[in-house]
């Protein structure tokens, strides 16, 4: 089977997880498409109306998605900062009456690349006064039990801790596999 979006049965399955929630929108990280069109939107998201805003992958690495329900979530603004690592959509959600910031993030493996992220997020919440919403894949763990062999607190470790506290962040407990 293909990694990312690129396998057909990747795309019937995130279509199916979000006809079965009733998704209003959707982030997919890890994309692994450089190029995403409106015919791949319709292979796994065929509700209507949608919008969408996709950051590429660089080659097989990375590449963010948001796809949404423009009469559920009224989107004002979207972009992607720090290199592509980060894709910021501001908006409300219209049932609730919420104005708020989605992030979805994709952390790159060098170490003083995420230092810089993390330092950002920190930053970026500071300067904030709605409510927002961050996801995503921040390849690190925050306890050396969440990783296969850990056994250590490593600075790596401790920096994330940090930028979760700061940024006053809950860590949602992961359901299914213990590691991914």
């Amino acid at each position: 089977m293909e990694c990312g979006l690129g396998g057909r049965d990747n795309k019937r399955c995130v279509r199916n997880l979000g006809r079965k929630f009733s998704l209003d929108a959707l982030g997919i990280l890890e994309t692994k498409l450089e190029n995403i069109n409106d015919c791949i939107i319709s292979s796994i998201w065929d509700c209507q109306p949608k919008d969408w805003y996709a950051v590429p992958s660089l080659g097989l690495s990375g590449g963010i998605l948001c796809i949404w329900n423009p009469a559920s979530f009224c989107v004002s603004s979207c972009s992607a900062t720090m290199n592509g690592c980060i894709l910021h959509i501001e908006g409300i959600f219209t049932h609730f009456n919420l104005n708020c910031l989605v992030f979805f993030v994709y952390a790159p493996n060098d170490g003083s690349l995420k230092k810089e992220l993390w330092n950002y997020l920190i930053t970026f919440k500071d300067s904030v006064s709605k409510p927002w919403c961050l996801a995503g894949d921040f390849n690190e763990t925050l306890s050396p039990s969440d990783r296969k062999g850990g056994s250590q607190i490593s600075a790596s470790i401790t920096q994330f801790k940090h930028c979760i506290d700061c940024c006053e962040l809950i860590d949602l407990p992961l359901n299914g596999k213990k590691f991914t």
